[in-house]
C-alpha cells in the first residue's frame, strides 16, 4: 500500500491537471505541517470512525459504501487523476475498517501520503 502512494505521490508531473495544482506554488513546510495537522485528524476520525458507526446503523452492512462516494464527492474540485485515486484509496481503506474494526492502517496511510506530498513539494521546489 505504501509503495502505491509513493507510487501516486511521483506521478504528479505526468499529469498535466496534477502539475497545475501542485507544481505551481512553491509550499512553506511548516505553513504545510500546520495545515495537515489542522484538517487530518477531524477528516480521518469522520470518515473512519463516526461515519461507518453510524451509516451502518442506518443502512446495516452496506452503510460505509456511502463513504467513497462523499469523500470523491469532496475531491471533485481537484484534477480528476487525484479524485479517482482517492475514491479507490478511501473504498479499500473503509473497508479495511468496518472489516477489521481498526482504523489505524487508513490513518496511517493518510498520515503518509500528505507527509510524503509535503516532502515531494517541499525539494521540488527547492531546486
Amino acid at each position: 500500500m505504501t509503495v502505491v502512494l509513493f507510487v501516486a505521490v511521483l506521478t504528479i508531473p505526468l499529469f498535466a491537471d496534477l502539475e497545475k495544482y501542485y507544481l505551481t506554488d512553491p509550499i512553506e513546510p511548516l505553513m504545510w505541517t500546520i495545515w495537515v495537522l489542522a484538517w487530518l485528524p477531524g477528516w480521518e476520525l469522520m470518515h473512519r470512525v463516526l461515519l461507518p458507526i453510524h451509516l451502518n446503523r442506518l443502512l446495516p452492512g452496506k452503510g460505509w459504501l456511502l463513504i467513497p462516494v462523499f469523500e470523491g464527492a469532496y475531491h471533485l474540485v481537484k484534477p480528476w487523476p487525484e479524485t479517482l485515486g482517492m475514491i479507490v484509496f478511501s473504498f479499500g481503506l473503509t473497508a479495511w475498517t468496518v472489516y477489521r474494526k481498526n482504523a489505524c492502517l487508513p490513518i496511517l496511510m493518510h498520515i503518509f501520503i500528505e507527509v510524503f506530498l509535503g516532502f515531494y513539494l517541499y525539494f521540488y521546489f527547492s531546486k
